[in-house]
């Protein structure tokens, strides 16, 4: 009776529509013009910050993208793919630690990020020249929330001006956490700004609007929703976890985390472990760099930005059927 079983779900699963791959170019897609990523690591502690820059071949100079990890993030394998992503698509990516691990969100982790970012600016290694004239923030969960506060907050640290911000699912850490409250009226007006959220994360769907509602001097801003879709197999999920996109050695930790005898903590460590699936390549992969694209070279603009079909779309599954596509409201002058 339990082969029978077994035997029908395998066969629905394997008859059931698959997402969509990696698209081949664009934005989110698998063309790179770098093979490799060269990382180093400075500093220990809170204090700590990676760096990651393209290889074979080495550029000359190369954009800058602060990004911000989630509560607990300390090690960056946990956005590892995306990571790589970036770097390969020609940009240096720094890596903040800003925490130690499990320790509750606090005012001084703004100050840690952005004593991280000047520390990095001065002794940059020299590997490749960083442009920052080209310069952006982004950050999933609680680095979500420091990403825009960090663009808030350049001048007053003698930082470069962000021209680009997305904010992935951001998030405070619950009632008890004690982010600092930041006037967010001093980001530039033609900054580019994404707030982006998961319908299935109501968290972050509301912080996300808050900050929306907070920057209305911002001309070009779109709040999106990522939309879940359960047709297929494996189905799409726009929870919390959707953003993370882990290496193999975070893989490794979270196989770790599922041999406890504990149900919460294997169901916390298979959600962290879902991987990179087609909300990665059509939403948060493509939206990040088409908005890199159209603030540092003027391209690309109507993938990030608009309430575009090419925005929206999400790719189809393997029969044809479009997955749901991106919820976007617009800013007051776009």
């Amino acid at each position: 009776m339990l082969k029978a079983l077994s035997d029908h779900w395998n066969s629905v699963s394997a008859s059931a529509p698959r997402p969509p791959e990696q698209p081949a170019f664009g934005p989110g897609g698998r063309e790179y013009r770098h093979e490799g990523v060269v990382r180093s690591r400075h500093g220990w502690g809170a204090s700590a910050y990676w760096i990651f820059e393209p290889t074979r071949p080495a550029p000359l100079s190369a954009p800058l993208v602060v990004l911000l990890h989630g509560w607990a993030g300390v090690y960056p394998d946990g956005l590892g793919r995306w990571i790589e992503h970036l770097v390969r698509r020609g940009n240096v990516v720094l890596y903040p630690v800003y925490q130690t691990a499990w320790q509750p969100p606090n005012a001084r982790m703004l100050r840690k990020a952005l004593a991280a970012i000047e520390r990095a600016l001065h002794k940059a290694p020299g590997r490749v020249r960083w442009d920052t004239d080209r310069f952006a923030t982004c950050g999933y969960s609680l680095g979500g929330v420091l990403a825009v506060q960090i663009a808030a907050s350049v001048s007053g640290c003698m930082l470069p001006i962000p021209k680009a911000i997305m904010a992935l699912h951001p998030g405070r850490g619950g009632p008890h956490a004690f982010l600092p409250e930041v006037d967010l009226r001093t980001i530039r007006s033609e900054t580019l700004l994404l707030l982006v959220a998961g319908e299935d994360d109501p968290a972050a769907c509301a912080e996300a609007r808050a900050v929306f509602s907070a920057v209305p001097q911002v001309r070009e801003k779109n709040l999106v929703i990522v939309r879940s879709d359960r047709r297929g197999t494996p189905m799409l999920l726009a929870d919390h976890f959707a953003p993370l996109a882990p290496s193999a050695s975070f893989d490794a930790r979270v196989a770790r985390l599922q041999r406890r005898r504990n149900p919460r903590i294997a169901q916390l460590a298979r959600d962290m472990s879902r991987g990179v699936n087609a909300l990665h390549y059509y939403g948060y992969w493509k939206l990040f760099d088409a908005l890199l694209d159209a603030a540092f070279f003027g391209r690309n603009f109507r993938y990030a930005l608009g309430n575009t079909a090419e925005q929206r779309f999400m790719g189809r599954w393997s029969d044809g059927h479009p997955v749901n596509e991106l919820q976007v409201a617009l800013g007051e002058h776009t």
